[in-house]
């Protein structure tokens, strides 16, 4: 193996477990699975861009070598992240239609999403 394999493993080595860490939060109904770094896209949350966002409501937080399961949720645990920008999602259309009754309706709908980049999972010390 060349010095340049070498150097480009090692660097995926070390990214993988920079994102070793990872959280499931619930937000708007929701469970998502996060990492430091992600963006993700959560129903309408409050807030102007740029603002920062704290998840409490943190179900399971995963290291290396340790598993926080909560009961229901994990007790001092949090994720932090940044609000990028409010934003609204692709049109979903629904049509409800009735045969030999000359009876149809055309409904369209744009859920409000908020998308926010995770900065940091700040987890329990015990």
């Amino acid at each position: 193996m060349s010095v340049k394999k070498a150097a480009g493993a090692a660097q995926d080595k070390a990214a993988a477990q920079e994102h070793a860490v990872y959280a499931v939060v619930e937000q708007g109904g929701k469970q998502y699975r996060v990492s430091r770094g992600d963006l993700v896209l959560f129903e309408r949350m409050p807030g102007e861009e740029g603002s920062k966002v704290e998840l409490s409501r943190v179900l399971l937080v995963a290291e290396k070598d340790r598993v926080h399961i909560g009961r229901p949720t994990v007790k001092r645990a949090s994720v932090v992240g940044e609000m990028v920008k409010q934003t609204r999602g692709k049109k979903v259309v629904s049509l409800k239609y009735k045969r030999r009754k000359d009876q149809r309706k055309k409904i369209g709908h744009r859920q409000e999403l908020s998308q926010v980049r995770i900065m940091e999972i700040r987890i329990p010390d015990a």
